[in-house]
């Protein structure tokens, strides 16, 4: 009796892992650039990309409205969302650049080298919009960054999380395409 117990108890609970959702991964892409720019100078190094506190978590989360974030508990970015933005960033501007002008991650500071700074301010979803904020410098690898410029984006948003990562993607490069027209010739 306790043998026919146990296994009627095994078969349930392997029947409930049977139904779970599956839990869904998210990355973000480099996406072609609008021009190549001609910076002949320093290479550039991205040691980080700053995310808002609000999306740097492991579950996907957008700004869906002022004052109202979604947060998918069976959608994850497959690793901190900061990285994955660095990660984009530096092969959107590879792209976008000579070669040998970016340096790859996790690049130690070289003397006389660029550092870009860069923080994503905002990113939400509203409507077909996806809208980002952000702001990047460069400085010398041994100084302290100038003073930011400030960006306002803009692309076609997305109602899925897959969307959505998308058009994070698509903004990252448009980020790209501002940062490589900023650097000197």
């Amino acid at each position: 009796m306790i043998r026919h117990l146990a296994t009627f108890a095994a078969v349930l609970m392997l029947a409930a892992c049977g139904h779970s959702p599956e839990t869904q991964f998210l990355t973000l892409d480099p996406v072609p650039g609008t021009s190549a720019a001609s910076h002949r100078g320093a290479p550039v190094r991205v040691p980080s990309v700053q995310v808002p506190p609000e999306l740097d978590r492991v579950e996907f989360a957008r700004q869906t409205g002022p004052g109202q974030m979604k947060v998918e508990d069976l959608v994850h970015w497959s690793a901190p969302l900061g990285m994955l933005a660095r990660n984009a960033l530096i092969l959107d501007l590879a792209q976008r650049l000579p070669s040998g002008a970016v340096l790859p991650p996790d690049s130690a500071a070289r003397p006389g080298g660029l550092r870009a700074t860069v923080a994503i301010l905002s990113f939400g979803t509203a409507g077909s919009d996806a809208t980002m904020t952000a702001t990047y410098a460069f400085g010398p690898e041994d100084g302290a960054a100038p003073t930011p410029h400030w960006v306002e984006l803009r692309t076609a948003g997305g109602q899925t999380p897959a969307e959505t990562a998308r058009a994070f993607s698509t903004l990252l490069g448009q980020l790209a395409d501002r940062m490589a027209a900023d650097l000197p010739p």
